[in-house]
């Protein structure tokens, strides 16, 4: 097999590099599919980033986050519990139950981590021209997590005790079952050296889960789950745009198609489409978000168009 790299100087640090290639996708009804170039973050996105964002100056035009989605606390009915608070100058700032801003981000909408997608692209802009950042799809983060070689774990096929940040994971002998700094579970590293993608938290994408309106595909176990189960690299689940305590995200990075090249910003796409050139890709139809960089709240529904010639 043939796999032509990038060059070194050209790898934004933090992201890994999956080759174009076809990879076994999904459980039940398993089939190969195939998924064009990406880059994918080698960790989750941190709590310490997510902070950084709050309190940059820049982000005021770009992130528009409710304090009420991001102050998550631990337990539903303990209000005093929160991992992201504000301080008395304004500032954001972790709570005094957070150990490490190098924890995961967890307990974002959807809706919040689109607008940090738009942060990061306009501020941090980690992407090269011609690129564009995103939740991954479903296939995205299945062949990061699998392989080309579909296996059941990032790591191989069987499942042992530590190999992951999971319930059974403790590196304080804390009772309580907290998250981990990301990167420290050794041995969940995909071969395309993604980190933490059976444990940790869990993992929103863009793609619906199912046929349910305004649901979207989780994938991965996090640091709750006692049910290996969960933790394998075929499990999915689905979740609103509400916050959950042990879902977080990581971004990957597209190319922009040839037709989008010309605009003045990306939009977020699905590759379901036939390209005017009668280079048929798809269905024939193209899915835009009605805002630019932001995740659809209902994935049911998008705005359709139809490509024209030129």
């Amino acid at each position: 097999v043939d796999v032509t790299l990038p060059p070194l100087a050209a790898c934004p640090p933090g992201w890994n590099y999956i080759p174009s290639g076809a990879s076994l996708v999904g459980a039940s009804r398993p089939r190969w599919l195939w998924s064009d170039e990406y880059w994918i973050q080698t960790f989750e996105v941190t709590l310490g980033a997510v902070l950084d964002c709050l309190n940059d100056e820049r982000a005021g035009s770009h992130i528009t986050l409710a304090s009420s989605t991001l102050l998550k606390p631990r337990y539903a009915d303990n209000l005093e519990s929160l991992e992201v608070q504000l301080g008395a100058g304004g500032e954001w700032q972790a709570g005094p139950e957070v150990k490490d801003l190098t924890w995961p981000a967890r307990g974002l909408s959807q809706n919040d981590v689109g607008a940090y997608i738009e942060y990061a692209a306009k501020v941090l802009s980690p992407q090269p021209a011609g690129w564009y950042l995103a939740l991954p799809t479903d296939a995205e983060w299945e062949r990061a997590a699998r392989g080309a070689d579909g296996r059941l774990y990032p790591w191989g096929d069987d499942y042992r005790l530590g190999q992951c940040v999971d319930a059974h994971f403790d590196l304080d002998g804390d009772p309580e079952l907290w998250p981990q700094v990301v990167g420290c579970g050794a041995d969940d590293v995909s071969v395309f050296g993604v980190h933490d993608l059976a444990g940790s938290v869990a993992e929103r994408t863009e793609s619906a889960f199912e046929t349910q309106r305004a649901v979207f595909a989780v994938r991965g176990g996090s640091y709750l789950d006692r049910d290996t189960v969960r933790m394998n690299t075929r499990a999915r689940r689905g979740v609103g745009n509400t916050p959950v305590v042990d879902v977080g995200f990581r971004l990957v990075m597209r190319k922009q198609p040839s037709w989008l090249a010309a605009l003045d910003h990306p939009l977020s796409f699905r590759d379901d489409f036939e390209r005017p050139d009668g280079e048929s890709v798809g269905a024939g139809w193209v899915e835009l978000n009605a805002q630019p960089m932001r995740v659809p709240i209902d994935p049911g529904s998008p705005e359709r168009c139809v490509l024209a010639a030129g």
